[in-house]
């Protein structure tokens, strides 16, 4: 489907940004200011680090949280699984999500929710505006936020009023919760 070159560019980049965090963790944080055009390239699609310094501390605590998260957080722990040649994202599988039928918003829109961003204490997202200042950035197609979500378990854990699996309505209407009195006698006919 994807020719082996796009499959080696994508992975290297996971890799590398993988490699940063390893050299992150292990010099207290330091290395994301020895990186910072790397960084801010990663996370603001802009080169000039310079005007992002004041997000840099923000990013190593989430990092530390993230971790955290891992560890002590089995339902946080079983979500994440991208493979490292996957294509970089810039929203769920369509063939899986679908939008929920309550959503009243653009598709490509989240309206006022940030509950996946809260959820996780993001320190990328403008509280005044409710916007993501990571938004389509290289970190957010390569990983998390620009293949969210992707299963059932991520819409329940961030309460996401915009999203569900593409056979929830099927199962609703298996639930005998959902089944009317009518409905059981056909069934058990």
């Amino acid at each position: 489907m994807y020719s082996m070159s796009r499959k080696i560019k994508w992975a290297s980049i996971r890799i590398f940004y993988y490699l940063n965090i390893a050299m992150t963790i292990l010099t207290g944080g330091l290395f994301i200011y020895i990186m910072a055009p790397y960084t801010s390239y990663m996370f603001f699609n802009d080169l000039a680090f310079w005007k992002y310094l004041k997000y840099y501390p923000g990013l190593i605590r989430q990092l530390y949280r993230i971790i955290a998260f891992w560890i002590f957080d089995p339902n946080y722990r079983g979500m994440y699984a991208q493979p490292l040649t996957s294509p970089p994202s810039i929203g769920p599988d369509r063939n899986k999500i679908k939008l929920s039928a309550e959503w009243q918003k653009e598709e490509n829109d989240c309206g006022n929710c940030i509950n996946c961003c809260i959820k996780i204490k993001c320190p990328l997202i403008d509280h005044d505006r409710n916007l993501c200042l990571s938004y389509n950035t290289v970190y957010w197609r390569y990983f998390s936020c620009g293949c969210y979500p992707v299963s059932q378990q991520q819409i329940d854990y961030y309460d996401c009023p915009k999203w569900e699996m593409e056979g929830k309505r099927l199962e609703k209407k298996l639930d005998p919760r959902y089944i009317s009195n009518a409905d059981t006698q056909k069934i058990s006919n």
